[in-house]
């Protein structure tokens, strides 16, 4: 996803311009960043109906604005799963040097079993594709439960804030990781807006081809005219979530939203549903200073839990705006809102 967000003219700039450009289209479950119809990266991913999770709370407490409040508020779930180190033990582990030892063979440990499982999940899908012919939705579904599981092993408790549309909706949202495919995978149900060269992956561009991804070339005129029929097409079947950044970003606020993908709801006069993530710990960002998986190995599994919380927002009627433009600012300022009311951090 390295290309600059600044290039594109009209986009609603970001009132935190930190953010970087990334080489990657895709990352987790399917895929990267989404600035569709523009030269800016583009990205897959995939969701399903809200089920129950002992890693999931629906509709959890609205949070406040005062911190010490909020904190008390974490997901109680299975924690015991993986309970953190006592304090005194793991500070006699760190001078032994033993410590980040453990740490570092439980960090591998726990990223072959995340691989080891999403190997089987496909297998079994291809198996029963074989036999009773594919389906995307039901690919969808087998992704969703994969990806709630591996909320356990990523250290990872999801709060949803909102109820998730029961019509198929455009979702845009803010982009801070390859995480985020998992945790929308795990909360939401349809698929995802992806660059094209992410088909040619091996494993990932098996999983995005299964659910149906809609695959845009940049780089291409009639590319790009097509992934807008197949948009449309596909957004009458199932939902889609993008991420109109195009990159994953860093800064306390999203980064620049490409114009493109508003420019084609509007035209279409499709709703879209504004969503925003938040992590509590930035650890959890994603913005290829390293490589994916050492950030996996170093920053997500050998911390503390994690905590991110999912705010879906009010549905934007995209024919009521005078034009793009108006649209995607009004998209940007619904995805900013909680994280200018609550924080950054979750």
């Amino acid at each position: 996803m390295g290309e600059n967000a600044s290039s594109e003219q009209g986009s609603a700039q970001p009132r935190s311009a930190q953010h970087r450009p990334r080489g990657h289209a895709c990352q987790g479950a399917t895929g990267g960043g989404c600035a569709l119809f523009s030269r800016s990266p583009i990205d897959c991913r995939v969701p399903l109906a809200v089920r129950a999770s002992p890693h999931l709370a629906v509709n959890a407490p609205a949070p406040t604005a005062d911190r010490s409040s909020e904190t008390s508020r974490e997901l109680v779930g299975p924690i015991a799963l993986h309970p953190p180190p006592d304090v005194r033990a793991g500070r006699a582990l760190a001078r032994s040097g033993l410590g980040a030892t453990a740490a570092g063979i439980g960090a591998y440990t726990l990223s072959a079993r995340l691989a080891v499982r999403a190997f089987a999940s496909l297998v079994r899908y291809e198996l029963h594709a074989r036999v009773v012919g594919p389906s995307a939705e039901r690919a969808c579904a087998q992704l969703a439960r994969w990806s709630r599981r591996a909320w356990s092993d990523l250290h990872l408790d999801v709060q949803v804030h909102g109820t998730p549309s029961a019509h198929t909706r455009l979702y845009v949202a803010n982009h801070r990781s390859y995480l985020d495919i998992l945790v929308l995978s795990g909360v939401l149900g349809g698929s995802f807006l992806s660059r094209s060269d992410v088909a040619q992956w091996p494993l990932v561009g098996t999983v995005a081809k299964a659910i149906e991804a809609v695959f845009v070339d940049r780089n291409d005129t009639y590319g790009r005219a097509r992934a807008a029929r197949e948009l449309s097409h596909r957004l009458r079947q199932a939902t889609v979530v993008a991420f109109p950044e195009g990159t994953t970003t860093w800064g306390r606020l999203p980064g620049t939203f490409h114009q493109g993908l508003f420019r084609l709801l509007r035209r279409l006069k499709v709703p879209l549903v504004p969503l925003t993530i938040r992590y509590s710990d930035p650890r959890a960002y994603w913005t290829d200073d390293i490589s994916l998986a050492r950030h996996l190995r170093t920053r997500v599994l050998t911390g503390p839990r994690l905590r991110c919380t999912v705010h879906i927002g009010d549905e934007l009627d995209s024919g009521v705006h005078a034009d793009a433009a108006d649209l995607t600012r009004a998209a940007y300022e619904a995805i900013c809102r909680p994280i200018e009311e609550f924080g950054e951090l979750a």
